[in-house]
């Protein structure tokens, strides 16, 4: 996600978390090419970036399929859909 008021580059809307396990942009207006390269060559060399969650309060829902329990993921699930739209996506 492009923010043009900072000119940094987010991974989507709410997650702010980078490939190296910190928080912050992803990229600046001035780096985002060299960014755009750099994963480009990491998916030639078929080593897929992976991105590990380090937030505190999951503000983005992406991390909710990786819960352990099922019972993390329905209780992580009811934030965006109902308990019965949570269970139906794992069945």
């Amino acid at each position: 996600m492009a923010n043009t008021d900072t000119e940094f580059f987010s991974t989507n809307k709410d997650c702010r978390v980078k490939l190296d396990g910190t928080t912050g942009p992803i990229a600046t207006i001035d780096s985002m090419d060299e960014y755009i390269l750099r994963m480009k060559e990491l998916l030639k060399e078929n080593k897929l970036p992976v991105m590990q969650c380090v937030q505190k309060t999951c503000m983005c829902g992406t991390c909710a399929p990786k819960s352990l329990k099922k019972q993390n993921l329905y209780d992580i699930m009811k934030i965006y859909n109902t308990e019965a739209g949570a269970k139906n996506f794992l069945d």
